[in-house]
C-alpha cells in the first residue's frame, strides 16, 4: 500500500463579482442569453420577468426554469436556467442528446454533437428569426451591445401582430421563410415588423429575406465555443508543471479549483496522455507509463497521481470536467516532469 500524501495544490476561489453566474442581494443570479448576446427578448421565470438588457442578460434564482418569447411566439418554455443560454438550449431534447456526450480521441467530449444540434432545422429557424428582425439602434457601437438586439418597437409591434396560425420552426430550411412561399407566416411576420419600423427592404413594395441557414449555423456552434472557453479559463489545475523525484512513492493530490465560477462538478475523467489514442484513434501498441491516475473525485474536486517512470521522463495529466447542469466538458491539462 502506498503513503498518501496529500500536497494540495489550491487556488483560492475569489468571490463571484463580475462573474456570469453573479447575484444581487435577494439571491438572483444573472445569467446571458447566448455568448454575444441576444438583447430585448422577453423572459420570464418564477421570480423575475422583464427583458434581456443590452448585452442579453436576464435575471433568475437558483433551480428555476426560464421561457423567452416575443408577443404570441414562444422561443423556449420553462427550460432549466444556467449562467449560459444558447437557441440550442431552447429545445430540451437536443440538450439531452448532448448531455449524453460522444468518445473523442479516449474522453467524453460535447463538440461534435452541439455542431451537429446547431443544424437542427428548429434551432437554424430560430435563429434565422430572430436575425431577421434585429433592430439595434443607431446611437451605439455595436461592440456595446448584443449581436442580435430586438428593439422596443419591435416587440410593440410583435405584440400587436395577429398570427392566422402559428410559426412552424420545425420545417425544412428550405421552406422557413422561402420567398416562394410568401404567405408562410414567417414572412407575414418579418415583412410585418419591417413596413412598421419603416425598413429599406420593404420600402416601394420590396420584400424582407430571411437570414441564410448557413448563417444561423455558424452563429449557433461558435456562440457554443466561445461559452466553453470562457468557462474553461475559470477553471484551474494548480501549479501548471510538476517536477518530482521519478523513485518518490507518494500520491501527488490535486485540487481543482475556479475563479468566479461556482465549481459543481457532476463526472470527472482524469487520463495521462499516454493512455490517449492519436489523432487518427489509433492506441499505442506499447504505452508509456510515467505517471499513474490513484483516483479521481468529482465531488470533492480532485485527483491523484504518483509517479511510475523513470528520471528524464515527463507526460501530461488532462482532467475532463463536466459541471453540474452544463452539458459541456472543461479539458484542462497538468505538466508532469520526472527528475
Amino acid at each position: 500500500m502506498k503513503q498518501t500524501l496529500a500536497v494540495i495544490l489550491a487556488l483560492f476561489l475569489v468571490g463571484c463579482g463580475g462573474s456570469e453566474d453573479s447575484g444581487g442581494s435577494n439571491g438572483t443570479k444573472t445569467g446571458y442569453l447566448t455568448f454575444d448576446g441576444i438583447a430585448g427578448l422577453p423572459y420570464r421565470t418564477a421570480s423575475q420577468s422583464g427583458v434581456t438588457d443590452e448585452l442579453g442578460r436576464f435575471h433568475y434564482l437558483e433551480g428555476e426554469t426560464i421561457s423567452f418569447y416575443l408577443g404570441d411566439i414562444v422561443f423556449a418554455q420553462d427550460i432549466p436556467t444556467k449562467p449560459y443560454l444558447t437557441v440550442i438550449d431552447f429545445d430540451q431534447d437536443v440538450v439531452d442528446q448532448i448531455d449524453e456526450g460522444s468518445q473523442v480521441r479516449g474522453m467524453t467530449d460535447h463538440t461534435e454533437l452541439v455542431e451537429a444540434a446547431s443544424k437542427e432545422q428548429n434551432i437554424v429557424n430560430m435563429t434565422r428569426l430572430l436575425f431577421a428582425i434585429t433592430d439595434p439602434p443607431e446611437d451605439k457601437d455595436s461592440d456595446d451591445i448584443a449581436l442580435i438586439y430586438i428593439s422596443g418597437d419591435v416587440r410593440a409591434a410583435a405584440k400587436a401582430y395577429s398570427f392566422s396560425s402559428p410559426i412552424i420552426f420545425d420545417q425544412d430550411v428550405g421552406n422557413f421563410g422561402s420567398e416562394d412561399l410568401p404567405d408562410n407566416q414567417e414572412n407575414l411576420f418579418i415583412n410585418y415588423i419591417c413596413e412598421k419600423l419603416g425598413q429599406a427592404a420593404c420600402l416601394n413594395g420590396g420584400v424582407k429575406e430571411m437570414p441564410a441557414s448557413e448563417q444561423a449555423e455558424t452563429f449557433g456552434k461558435s456562440q457554443s465555443e466561445d461559452i466553453t472557453s470562457t468557462i474553461a479559463s475559470k477553471i484551474f489545475l494548480s501549479p501548471r508543471v510538476f517536477e518530482i523525484n521519478a523513485t518518490d512513492t507518494r500520491v501527488y493530490d490535486v485540487s481543482i479549483t475556479a475563479v468566479n465560477l461556482d465549481l459543481n462538478i457532476a463526472e470527472l475523467e482524469v487520463k495521462t496522455i499516454d493512455e490517449l489514442p492519436d489523432s487518427e484513434g489509433n492506441f499505442p501498441d506499447d504505452p508509456r507509463s510515467v505517471v499513474a491516475i490513484q483516483y479521481g473525485s468529482a465531488s470533492n474536486a480532485r485527483f491523484g497521481f504518483y509517479a511510475t517512470g523513470e528520471s528524464g521522463q515527463e507526460t501530461s495529466i488532462i482532467a475532463n470536467i463536466k459541471l453540474k447542469g452544463d452539458y459541456r466538458w472543461y479539458k484542462k491539462s497538468l505538466r508532469v516532469r520526472l527528475r
